[in-house]
């Protein structure tokens, strides 16, 4: 067969009509699409990631990562399936008004806290600066998801997130200091609800 590493991945793999900022869906019926849209798409990523490393477009664990949290999400019978379109609207207004220098800021915040010092130390090495950066980001998003979503929106995304293995893609090297970050900022990736819990929360 033709080498598909000639083509660009977007090329090979035909990007959904959403594009790569796929929206959230507000509806049964979006959701559908989205599931069926997404999943084709990723696996075809997956698969050219695989086979084109010299392209690589993003780390194949990244992809494999999101892929596997997709189609768990995606399975028609399960509690995510049903909670993701609830959640879609406040989910795609926050995305739309959230100001561009919400992490900037709320970053600042949490360093001006004297027991956080370290976070500043210019003496650490970038990579460790990143990972610290992402703690801060994902640590004020679940507030901020919380406060204008509400607690259940915020358990949806974690769970998300507890399903793509977030140490797959984030401060790989770095894991203990990480814990040690969301230890002191009182913040976990995991969820407070088994999928059971949540999808009796949705009921109620």
């Amino acid at each position: 067969g033709e080498n598909i590493c000639e083509e660009r991945v977007e090329v090979t793999c035909k990007v959904p009509e959403q594009g790569y900022s796929m929206k959230f869906p507000e509806s049964p019926k979006e959701m559908e699409k989205l599931c069926s849209d997404a999943i084709p798409f990723g696996e075809c990523v997956a698969n050219y990631q695989e086979q084109c490393s010299s392209r690589s477009v993003m780390p194949l664990q990244l992809v494999q990562s999101l892929l596997k949290a997709g189609k768990t999400f995606c399975e028609k019978n399960s509690a995510w399936y049903r909670g993701a379109p609830k959640f879609g609207n406040c989910y795609e207004s926050l995305k739309r008004n959230l100001p561009f220098d919400f992490f900037r800021n709320c970053a600042s915040e949490i360093e001006k806290d004297s027991k956080l010092a370290y976070l500043t130390d210019t003496k650490i090495h970038t990579s460790l600066h990143s990972c610290y950066y992402s703690i801060e980001s994902a640590s004020c998003l679940a507030e901020k998801v919380s406060k204008d979503c509400g607690e259940l929106a915020k358990e949806l995304g974690l769970h998300f997130i507890r399903e793509a293995g977030p140490w797959n893609f984030i401060c790989q090297d770095h894991q203990s200091k990480a814990l040690k970050l969301m230890k002191d900022l009182n913040f976990t990736f995991d969820p407070k609800t088994s999928e059971e819990e949540f999808g009796a929360s949705l009921q109620s």
